[in-house]
Parts: C-alpha cells; sequence; structure tokens
C-alpha cells in the first residue's frame, strides 16, 4: 500500500507502509491493504506508519522523523483523507515530524491558546474560536509527539 503525506508547502511522507493509524472526526482508524474506499476528515492527533521496509536509524534520522518500535510517528493537524485499497493520501494544514519545542514550551503555548479561546468564547466570532481550538488540539498532539520523542 502506498502512503502520501502533504501539507500545503510540501510533501511529508510518501512510500509504501504496511499499515496507517490515522486520527479522523469518528475516531482513529487503521488502514491496511485492500481497506475499503473511503474519504473522511483529519483530525488533530498523532498518527502511526509501519512502513514496508525496517528503516535504519541513520535514514530516519536525516529524514528527521521520529521513529520508534519500527513505526513513524507524526503529529497531524485537520485535514482529509482518502483511501482506494492500494493507495492513501493524507492533505494536513499542519503536520509535525520531530517536535523541536519542548513539552514545557508547548504547554505555555497551549496555555496562551486556551486563553485566548476563553476571551473569544463570548465573542461573535465562531470562526476565530474554532482556529482557536483547533490550535489547541494540535498542540496537544505536538505534546504527546514530544512525549513519545522522550520516552
Amino acid at each position: 500500500m502506498y502512503l502520501k503525506v502533504t501539507s500545503p508547502d510540501k510533501t511529508i511522507f510518501s512510500g509504501n507502509i504496511v499499515s496507517a493509524s490515522i486520527p479522523t472526526e469518528i475516531g482513529e482508524i487503521t488502514v491496511l491493504k485492500n481497506h475499503i474506499p473511503l474519504m473522511s476528515i483529519l483530525k488533530p492527533g498523532i498518527m502511526q506508519i509501519q512502513p514496508e521496509e525496517v528503516l535504519t536509524v541513520s535514514l530516519v534520522k536525516d529524514a528527521q522523523f521520529l521513529f520508534k518500535d519500527h513505526k513513524i510517528f507524526l503529529s497531524v493537524s485537520n485535514g482529509l483523507i482518502y483511501v482506494d485499497g492500494e493507495n492513501i493520501t493524507i492533505l494536513a494544514n499542519d503536520v509535525t515530524v520531530n517536535p523541536e519545542s519542548s513539552e514545557e514550551v508547548l504547554q505555555q503555548m497551549k496555555n496562551t491558546l486556551i486563553k485566548e479561546a476563553e476571551e473569544l468564547k463570548d465573542g461573535d466570532n465562531p470562526e476565530e474560536l474554532a482556529k482557536k481550538l483547533t490550535e489547541i488540539e494540535k498542540i496537544g498532539a505536538d505534546m504527546k509527539l514530544a512525549n513519545i520523542k522522550n520516552t
């Protein structure tokens, strides 16, 4: 099965995989070869990719992927997923392959966003509030990725 993960500015991952666990609006799904065709909405969270070939540490380091237990871990934001049984295409608004910020810095960013969302809560701009809430979820996923990196 072939997976392609893209963000608005670049292709993040493309290659043959055994499986991918993907966060969606209806919950996490695991896609294997010959999966039924589907389209879904990507939700901020952690995506796990099981590559077809076990990657070497040096290759992963060069690619800067977070690689653990023979899986690649990515933090993704909202977007779209398309599966046709042989291919998976993921279009994500933002993807973190290896968090550069510490969990503490990410927590501070999350706290700031929560305060900003609280201020917008009673306002008349629901689109801006929804955007802040999505950013909070994405930072939460980045925090999980940082935790995976440090364990």
